[in-house]
């Protein structure tokens, strides 16, 4: 319905769109609407918001069908309607975004009679606040999951991350070559654990965070996490 795309200054090539999917209602599934207009249904239903990323601003996808912030309760002023206002404001470590709604579906039906007297606001304005660059994280349980990048070349001298593993969970790094292959200094067994909730923390070996050796080399980078979601990397000059 609408799209609210915007391209993303924190992360290189990095668009996102928050589409307001719109499910209309039909007679036959939910006879219990009153339209305002006899017989007109196809103006009514629900609304919610999803992600959709591209690296290109014209090939786009959607990760995942779920809603990016769930809508309110059938008592709350933001229960059946919401459409994301365009943009992203950065304060800190954290990003806000703005998005409308209202107390009714799509045209202003309420669903049934017996939310008709319930208190909500007849329209309004809310903010949804997340940690810098929290719209999607590579997961693990508690069983431990791992993950291994592509070839990637870098310029920089450190490996940082923008993790969550809690008090409980860890994260491990290897660096590897083309072959798959540990790298002298940067294998698994000599990375420092890394536990906590950071937005921008380096990764030592054996209290070595220097990579700039391997700048401009074809490097893969092999991830090891236990109850932990990782949500970006970056290689930095400082």
């Amino acid at each position: 319905y609408y799209n609210a795309a915007t391209l993303y200054p924190w992360a290189q090539d990095a668009y996102l769109m928050f589409t307001a999917q719109f499910r209309h209602f039909s007679p036959d599934r939910n006879p219990y609407i009153r339209p305002r207009v006899t017989g007109q249904w196809e103006d009514y239903g629900f609304l919610e918001v999803q992600l959709a990323v591209s690296r290109d601003g014209i090939a786009w996808q959607r990760p995942s069908r779920e809603p990016y912030f769930p809508t309110g309760l059938a008592d709350e002023w933001d229960r059946w309607y919401a459409v994301m206002a365009p943009g992203v404001v950065r304060r800190g470590n954290y990003l806000y975004q703005y998005y409308v709604s209202s107390g009714r579906t799509h045209d202003s039906v309420v669903i049934r009679r017996e939310y008709d007297n319930v208190a909500t606001e007849l329209g309004g304005i809310g903010v949804i606040k997340q940690r810098l660059d929290g719209f999607v994280s590579a997961d693990s349980d508690y069983h431990g999951g791992w993950l291994e990048t592509p070839l990637v070349t870098f310029a920089g001298k450190r490996l940082r991350f923008n993790i969550d593993t809690g008090a409980m969970g860890t994260a491990f790094v290897e660096l590897r070559n083309a072959q798959g292959k540990a790298l002298a200094g940067y294998e698994l067994s000599a990375c420092e654990e890394i536990g906590g909730n950071f937005i921008d923390q380096a990764v030592y070996w054996k209290g070595n965070s220097e990579v700039s050796a391997l700048a401009g080399k074809p490097i893969k980078v092999f991830i090891k996490l236990i109850r932990a979601k990782l949500f970006a990397f970056q290689f930095t000059q400082e």
